[in-house]
């Protein structure tokens, strides 16, 4: 079930996803979209937040009554027990409030799909209880803050939450009936223009069909919202993935009160070669920031701006088998101000095991560090995305004894001397 956003209320607005529907119907699954233009047109509030999500509710109320018609074609062939919602821009914010708020007999909301929403206080402001994902244009001129990063932040993984943060995507282009590109609104001009609709469409499809099929269906697709494949006829150089499982040993989330000298596995960290690092208020605006480039809401690290052998040591409180295991971490460069001219930096990450064997893997070489999007001055965000260290690369001809691994080094090795920020350091199975 999915419902647009604020827009002319002359404008047929529901009818902008066809092309999204019918990827889905093909797939078996029963597509809705919402006709919400009965609240567009009136600016913002948290009323109509609510009209929004009710509108959403009686779209799946109707539903119920044809699947109980024995004179409709549904009759009998709808799973209440499973269903997905998408909303864009106040219809995200929309999808994140019904499953608070539905009260509706055997439904049951198993994944939301939050794309370029607004967060304006009409929910808890934490998904919890369902799979949820959240696609944030870069070049956004509407909703420009990029909301759904606080939306992402604040998700409880149920099994797992994604985050696509898209260079190069608008807010309208998504919607077919939505034509103007609101990129070039002044409030966030980006320097380069952005990609064409279909581009657009591509990325709602893929992440958006995986996701349903995965929560739905049961099918094998989390693997695309994690990172670890890629979809086809995507442009997939211009999505920067976040992603976090339920399942996960959380070595550092930085968001535990105990300081930067112990991790949340209650083993104390290390800083070497240099390191000034310390833990801030990952939020635009809040007390303890870093910077206000930060957009989501979360706690974590920054290595502050030095040396290139600034090393951050991770005990692991013991050993660790990461026989088939991946590393992940949420790192971003910190935008600083300027142009984010020059070329990309990063970091390199290294494991140690009990006897002192030591071996690295480059940020690059599991698809790096974006510079920050560039764009208006005023909107330039430092936006985390995660990176997938297979721990089997750490081995190769190191000696290195992957049953017995103690800890975990993060290495800042660019001569540029810039600033990085980490957050949400875990060890999944692969």
């Amino acid at each position: 079930v999915m419902a647009h956003g604020n827009h002319d209320p002359n404008t047929p607005n529901y009818l902008g996803y066809e092309y999204f529907q019918r990827d889905l119907a093909k797939m078996g699954f029963v597509a809705i979209s919402v006709d919400c233009n009965a609240q567009n047109g009136m600016g913002y509030s948290v009323t109509i937040i609510e009209r929004r999500a009710d509108l959403i509710i009686g779209a799946i109320d109707v539903m119920r009554q044809l699947d109980a018609d024995t004179g409709s074609v549904l009759f009998g062939h709808v799973d209440f027990g499973q269903i997905g919602l998408m909303g864009h821009s106040q219809g995200g914010e929309a999808v994140v409030l019904v499953p608070e708020v539905i009260a509706l007999p055997g439904v049951a909301i198993r994944a939301v799909l939050a794309l370029a929403p607004t967060e304006g206080g009409a929910t808890s402001g934490t998904p919890r209880g369902y799979a949820f994902m959240t696609i944030l244009p870069a070049s956004d001129g509407d909703v420009w803050p990029n909301d759904g990063a606080v939306f992402y932040d604040r998700a409880q993984p149920a099994p797992f939450k994604s985050q696509l943060y898209v260079h190069l995507t608008n807010h309208q282009f998504y919607n077919r009936q939505w034509l103007d590109d609101d990129s070039l609104w002044t409030a966030a001009a980006p320097t380069a223009p952005v990609l064409a609709r279909h581009d657009h469409e591509r990325v709602l499809t893929a992440y958006g069909c995986a996701l349903f099929r995965a929560t739905l269906l049961g099918q094998a697709t989390t693997a695309y919202l994690a990172g670890e494949l890629l979809p086809g006829g995507v442009a997939t150089q211009h999505v920067h993935l976040s992603f976090q499982q339920a399942d996960a040993l959380t070595v550092d989330n930085h968001e535990d009160g105990n300081g930067i000298g112990v991790n949340s596995l209650g083993a104390p960290t290390l800083q070497q070669g240099g390191m000034s690092a310390d833990e801030f208020t990952f939020r635009r605006g809040a007390p303890g920031a870093f910077n206000n480039t930060f957009y989501g809401d979360s706690i974590g690290m920054v290595a502050r701006a030095g040396g290139n052998g600034r090393l951050f040591v991770q005990d692991l409180g013991g050993k660790h088998d990461l026989v088939n295991r991946d590393i992940l971490i949420r790192a971003a460069e910190v935008f600083g101000g300027g142009a984010a001219e020059g070329a990309a930096t990063g970091f390199r990450l290294g494991l140690r095991d009990a006897n002192g064997i030591e071996a690295w893997v480059d940020s690059d070489d599991v698809g790096g560090l974006p510079r920050p999007f560039r764009r208006n001055i005023s909107t330039m965000k430092t936006m985390l995305k995660t990176l997938r260290f297979h721990a089997g690369c750490f081995a190769g001809n190191s000696g290195m004894d992957l049953t017995a691994v103690t800890t975990i080094l993060l290495l800042c090795n660019r001569r540029d001397r810039q600033a990085l920020a980490f957050d949400d350091l875990q060890i999944v199975a692969h």
